[in-house]
């Protein structure tokens, strides 16, 4: 966590330091344009310099779902928790009805993971009178969802930007995709 702090107050440093080159922050005590320079060089060189750190990478000790399976090394991780005072009925028909229009920036978002092109209807071309979570199961062999058991999976569809030429990569990929259509439990559950 340290290094993305680092980074990101570098990047804040740059940004000042480069506003100060066209007009000095004399309320930040950069007086002239020189030191407002030497700020944005300083703010570069701590994010370079924090990106150049070598990242450790983490290891499940027991795979407990397929994306343990699928991925068991990674290097960074979140985790949030939200406690929600509602019964799961009510939870879980608040989560299936929701829709891509009602989703702040949804279609604009997943319009760049697409690279604007259009495409079959997914979880990235999702259309707005039908609930994401329908979309996003959909073709996945998912035995029907209770309030005890939400469930939820990953789409791999593209634009092709980026795509990796790794045989590894697309073996894992196909995998995913396997064990999704069979009806394996999917990477993610929430109680």
């Amino acid at each position: 966590m340290i290094d993305s702090v680092l980074v990101y107050l570098g990047c804040g440093l740059m940004f000042i330091g480069v506003i100060s080159l066209l007009r000095p922050l004399r309320f930040l005590h950069i007086r002239t344009r020189r030191i407002g320079a030497a700020v944005a060089a300083g703010g570069l060189v701590l994010a370079l310099i924090t990106l150049a750190l070598p990242v450790h990478t983490k290891n499940v000790s027991v795979a407990a779902s397929n994306i343990d399976r699928w991925r068991p090394e990674w290097q960074f991780a979140e985790k949030h928790i939200t406690h929600v005072q509602a019964p799961p009925e009510g939870f879980y028909a608040a989560i299936r009805a929701v829709r891509a229009n009602e989703v702040l920036l949804f279609r604009t978002l997943t319009a760049i993971r697409r690279c604007g092109q259009s495409g079959p209807e997914n979880i990235l071309n999702a259309p707005q009178e039908m609930p994401l979570l329908d979309v996003a199961t959909r073709g996945a062999n998912l035995p029907s969802t209770g309030a005890s058991s939400i469930r939820g999976a990953t789409s791999f569809a593209g634009c092709g930007c980026g795509r990796s030429s790794a045989a590894r990569r697309k073996h894992e990929h196909a995998q995913l995709w396997r064990d999704l259509r069979t009806g394996l439990p999917t990477p993610f559950a929430v109680p």
